[in-house]
């Protein structure tokens, strides 16, 4: 098993680390913040290229910074993203994370992961059916889902 897929999402996470967690309308100061790559889909893609596994991710990006840093560290990864799409006036996907102690809360903002579609998934069928794995998650449109799994021939994990 060697020729894996993901199809799904694709995020730029931002990470505030916090003393504690401000109530509704305080505003408090953060210990820390960074960016990193992120959302379940991509964090499949890198985990399974990290470990040797010849990578295609299927999934969509904002026209912005943050999914031309997120095309760069697929490409760091050597992940095929063929079939990413960049899609015009929407921004890529993000998760907003405040960490406190081992506590965390997380707003996830779809972005371009919407846009992950049925009609995308008919068009990489090939690779479909070729993918001794195919990887999903619950992070793009349930539909597109189904439309894996008509398609797949390999193992589905989800």
């Amino acid at each position: 098993m060697n020729k894996v897929c993901v199809v799904g999402s694709i995020n730029i996470d931002m990470v505030t680390t916090t003393p504690r967690i401000p109530s509704l309308g305080e505003t408090i100061h953060g210990e820390g913040f960074i960016t990193v790559p992120g959302g379940k889909g991509a964090n499949q893609a890198v985990a399974a290229a990290r470990l040797g596994a010849q990578v295609t991710m299927v999934g969509c990006v904002g026209d912005d910074g943050f999914g031309r840093e997120m095309l760069e560290n697929f490409a760091a990864d050597g992940i095929c993203t063929d079939y990413i799409r960049t899609i015009a006036g929407t921004e890529t996907g993000t998760a907003t994370i405040l960490v406190c102690g081992g506590d965390n809360l997380i707003i996830l903002n779809k972005g371009a992961n919407a846009c992950v579609s049925p009609e995308m998934v008919a068009e990489c069928g090939g690779l479909l059916r070729d993918a001794d794995v195919i990887m999903l998650q619950n992070e793009i449109p349930p539909e597109t889902n189904r439309a894996v799994f008509e398609q797949a021939h390999g193992l589905i994990l989800y």
